[in-house]
């Protein structure tokens, strides 16, 4: 199919509601209720509200304005909250920074962002570029005669700048809409979240799973429970106990890490959402059943798309059947299964490329070139669509399941071989509990290495997984070398780090 890039229908709204408006109602709903919460302070909703006001206010003194985007990056996450709402109310973009970022590589991302001006903890020493407005802390006694007006704006205006991990390639500044985050905060099924719901913000702010954790909790009157940046993961369930939090979000790897050693932690727990990464099908099995009065919910979804396209409720079917989907589109969305060249829909159960669409989707990139390539007006489907990389199928009952990703794709002995199906070849083994698989990376000999975790931290015999595989891979497919690992570095994002992974195995073969 031919579509031609100059011929194609702007992008409408949906609704002309925003974050801020959304919150405001929230506020006359659930003014004393409490908002945020962390381990030192309590903000109730009218408290934040006026938090926010003072702000948006301070920030237009200090030359902010609708359009402008601004770079946050604040140890407290209560100030850095309550900025996000500042912003909102103003019609400015929030661009949150990782506190680990080192300022050799924050500058050239803020540059890439086009960010105006940053907010910076008042100890901070980065050094700020000149073209780049350093916006003071706000006088403890300033108030306004009268507050900076909320900007008016359409669904459609830009909310917040966020980039991309960098696992399928470089960081890609992302430009999310306001519609994107109140279609992800709001009537997702099978969420449901509650004003009595404590939700836990614990991913990294400069992660797309906050914008989930942040925006759902304030968007429907529920109490955000705020870790701090360096709150150590072996205490997560201590703090799920302390502050009775009843929702949480985790990455795949991290959510393993927390099945094998804070099961019982976890039990308090009316709904936790996992993803972001291929699954394990051991852990997700193993938490359903330790956890029955716990909803696992299984989702997926590009930065790209906010944070969820597609969501699953984790059954004893997909137990049954041996795997999880990664679910059908939530409200709002929509999926298409393309084949990558033609871009037309392929049959139920064959193989293609997904694209993702609906009220969730990113304005683009920064980068003009690399929003045309993924970003699309489809004629057929009569709408904007993002190409995700990613390839999967539909089964007979809708259901939506994760392949492997095109970039993962590798050619070995004039074979294609997509490298997330040899993970999930391995991750079947009955003794394993997890697994990565590289191509090329660990020796640099054109050869598949893989790095995989038992389930009683032994190691299990090469001939074994060899023949193991042999049942189920091509023989060009199979690892020419395994290595236990005890548990799997992750980064700030909590997905797996897999150059520390290498950095570790070389460093002990030396």
């Amino acid at each position: 199919m031919h579509i031609d890039p100059t011929d194609t229908p702007p992008r409408k709204g949906t609704q002309e509601q925003s974050v801020w408006t959304l919150f405001q109602a929230c506020v006359r709903r659930h003014g004393s209720s409490v908002a945020l919460r962390s381990s030192s302070r309590s903000v109730t909703y009218g408290e934040l509200e006026r938090s926010a006001e003072n702000l948006s206010s301070w920030l237009t003194r200090c030359g902010v304005a609708s359009g402008d985007r601004v770079a946050i990056l604040l140890a407290n996450p209560i100030d850095a909250v309550a900025h996000f709402l500042a912003l909102a109310r103003l019609g400015a973009s929030y661009i949150p920074l990782e506190s680990t970022t080192d300022d050799r590589l924050l500058w050239p991302i803020l540059k890439i962002a086009d960010a105006s001006s940053i907010v910076l903890d008042p100890d901070s020493q980065l050094p700020v570029p000149s073209n780049i407005t350093l916006i003071p802390p706000i006088p403890a006694d300033f108030r306004p005669a009268q507050p900076t007006p909320a900007a008016q704006f359409g669904s459609l205006h830009p909310f917040y700048l966020m980039f991309t991990s960098g696992s399928t390639g470089e960081p890609k500044g992302v430009i999310v809409p306001h519609a994107g985050v109140i279609r992800l905060a709001q009537n997702t099924t099978p969420i449901a979240i509650l004003p009595s719901d404590r939700v836990l913000q614990f991913s990294s702010m400069a992660f797309d799973a906050s914008t989930f954790e942040i925006w759902a909790a304030l968007l429907n009157g529920a109490s955000l429970i705020l870790a701090h940046t360096n709150f150590p993961i072996k205490d997560i369930g201590k703090i799920i106990a302390e502050f009775q939090v009843t929702v949480a979000w985790f990455t795949s790897r991290l959510f393993d890490l927390l099945v094998d050693h804070q099961l019982n932690g976890l039990a308090p727990l009316k709904l936790i959402l996992f993803g972001g990464e291929p699954h394990s099908f051991y852990h997700v099995e193993r938490a359903f059943r330790n956890l029955p009065t716990t909803s696992l919910i299984h989702g997926y979804g590009p930065t790209e798309n906010t944070t969820f396209s597609t969501l699953h409720l984790v059954t004893e079917t997909d137990l049954a059947r041996g795997f999880i989907p990664i679910g059908k589109a939530i409200d709002g969305s929509s999926t298409h299964v393309l084949d990558a060249v033609s871009l037309l829909p392929v049959a139920n159960s064959a193989q293609g490329t997904l694209f993702v669409g609906g009220a969730g989707l990113a304005l683009g990139y920064t980068d003009a070139t690399l929003t045309k390539d993924r970003f699309l007006f489809h004629p057929q489907l009569a709408e904007w669509v993002y190409n995700t990389g990613d390839i999967v199928y539909r089964t007979q009952d809708d259901q939506l399941v994760f392949v492997g990703r095109q970039d993962r794709q590798i050619k070995i002995r004039g074979h294609r071989l997509e490298l997330d199906e040899v993970e999930l070849a391995i991750k079947s083994h009955p003794k394993v509990s997890g697994a990565v698989v590289l191509y090329n990376e660990v020796f640099q000999s054109n050869e598949i290495f893989a790095f995989y975790q038992s389930l009683d931290h032994s190691p299990i015999e090469k001939a074994d997984l060899v023949q193991f595989l042999a049942r189920k891979l091509p023989e060009f497919a199979i690892p020419s070398q395994f290595a236990l690992i005890h548990q799997m570095p992750l980064k700030a994002t909590a997905k797996v780090d897999t150059k520390r992974l290498i950095a570790d195995f070389q460093l002990q073969h030396r």
